[in-house]
């Protein structure tokens, strides 16, 4: 009976469907693909690698596990440093964390950037749904990398980064790849509900990487409320609210975005993450037990080190900075 209930939600799955539909950013399904019942993943469909270069910044190049021909006609040069990201819930390529990400790298040198769309598969408003398929496309992006690493790729110069849930599935791909160990895993605000409290087998966690750098802005609500890298950075105290994030920041926003409207102090993590891509020495945080303590000054001569893309990775502990409204993507 279970087969042939998997056999069914497989052919349900593989049909034209199900519809997506769009409010304004979010990305929706009329009904979740749920990858425990049909595990094989659509490489056109359900988890799409998207490479950019600075010879095709604004064009994908598709790329698919052991497809040499697609792998031989791209841009994609091993001796450049390799940029995967993953998105998160309701998102997609087109989503702003995606976009400004992906341009950061490009401006900033010369990279692979590779941002992995699994917009069918994190789809609202199915939300466990998407936590379910996180290991899925975690364990599938590993493939993906060891079949990169068997063309050349050098794990040590490969960055992954996450949002939100692309956080979660990033701690994934690190504890499902074969080939070697990931170099730096960077999370941004890594998911929280439905991982707040779970083992470090569900969960992103310092053993994932040689080395974890956690951005929290929104601890406790839609970000993880735990430390979980090998340091941990809370901006403005991480949250759960952020400068710029009150109920009339996000309504006065122009244009209108539901998107920011909800998840406004979640998004300022990959917004100051970004910035630092351009502006690698903006954000210069301090070690700390406490954003209290930081505050009354009682840190001041405690280790530092920048927040973002220029981190030292033989930081340890937790970092805490006050950036006010500043790479709010609104005020600058």
């Amino acid at each position: 009976m279970a087969a042939l209930a998997s056999h069914v939600f497989c052919l349900l799955y593989s049909l034209p469907g199900p519809p997506m539909y769009f409010v304004q950013n979010f990305s929706l399904i009329l009904y979740p693909v749920n990858k425990n019942l049909c595990p094989k993943i659509d490489p056109h469909r359900d988890v799409i690698f998207n490479l950019f270069t600075r010879e095709n910044p604004k064009v994908s190049q598709i790329l698919e596990i052991e497809n040499d021909s697609l792998l031989s006609a791209s841009n994609m040069n091993f001796l450049r440093p390799t940029v995967i990201f993953f998105h998160g819930f309701t998102e997609s390529l087109m989503a702003d964390d995606s976009q400004r990400i992906g341009r950061g790298f490009i401006e900033r040198g010369d990279y692979n950037v590779i941002i992995v769309d699994a917009e069918r598969l994190l789809a609202g408003l199915y939300y466990l749904n998407a936590v379910t398929n996180c290991k899925h496309i975690g364990r599938y992006a590993a493939q993906f990398i060891d079949y990169l690493v068997t063309k050349g790729l050098d794990l040590k110069k490969l960055h992954v980064i996450g949002m939100s849930l692309g956080g979660q599935i990033s701690g994934f791909v690190g504890q499902y790849i074969k080939s070697g160990r990931l170099s730096r895993i960077t999370a941004l605000d890594p998911a929280g509900p439905l991982y707040n409290g779970v083992t470090e087998d569900d969960r992103l966690d310092p053993g994932d990487a040689d080395f974890v750098d956690v951005i929290h802005s929104n601890k406790g609500v839609f970000g993880y409320k735990y430390p979980c890298g090998h340091v941990d950075f809370w901006p403005n105290g991480g949250g759960p609210v952020q400068p710029s994030c009150s109920l009339a920041d996000r309504l006065s926003r122009r244009p209108f975005s539901l998107n920011t409207l909800v998840f406004c102090d979640h998004y300022r993590a990959y917004q100051l993450f970004a910035r630092s891509l351009t502006d690698s020495q903006r954000y210069l945080a301090t070690q700390c037990s406490s954003y209290k303590e930081f505050k009354d000054g009682k840190c001041s001569f405690n280790n530092k080190t920048f927040m973002g893309i220029s981190v030292n990775e033989k930081a340890r502990g937790n970092y805490f900075i006050y950036t006010g409204r500043d790479a709010d993507g609104y005020t600058n």
